[in-house]
């Protein structure tokens, strides 16, 4: 029986839960730059940063694509230890790493929600690759006059 079951495709489960949103991050540029930390997602890795004259002067937005039932994304400022110890005009002093982070849900029962259509395709003789998106979009903007107070993290 195993051998007269045909392969089906890839199959999404819950797109109809994908949304896009900005997320805005303020920082204050009268204390110099801020790192912006490389973002992996969907097997790819960004951190260039582009501009955009509508973000607002002094915002780095996050502008995703993310599955609402599988991750909560949200942005997260850690205050640099080498910018408290730096004297306060230092070019090169960082006041912190900014990154986006995201909590995964349990995905279980987006399974279960979906047990029948993969019931059903087993009925009939095929086997699918049934997969969920998490984030599957994410672009970094500011606006031109932010730039001299942002950088991509050193690694």
């Amino acid at each position: 029986e195993y051998s007269s079951i045909s392969y089906a495709g890839e199959r999404r489960i819950a797109e109809e839960s994908m949304v896009t949103e900005d997320f805005d991050y303020a920082i204050d540029v009268e204390k110099g730059i801020v790192d912006i930390a490389s973002v992996w997602y969907d097997g790819k890795r960004t951190g260039a940063v582009e501009t955009d004259g509508r973000v607002p002067e002094g915002v780095v937005r996050y502008h995703l694509t993310y599955n609402t039932r599988t991750v909560s994304p949200y942005l997260d400022f850690r205050p640099s230890a080498e910018f408290e110890e730096a004297d306060f005009g230092e070019e090169d002093a960082s006041q912190g790493v900014l990154y986006l982070e995201a909590m995964y849900h349990d995905d279980f029962g987006l399974w279960m929600e979906n047990k029948d259509e993969i019931l059903n395709d087993l009925k009939q003789g095929k086997l699918a690759s049934y997969y969920t998106d998490y984030i599957t979009e994410v672009k970094i903007l500011v606006n031109p006059a932010t730039v001299p107070y942002i950088r991509q993290e050193r690694n």
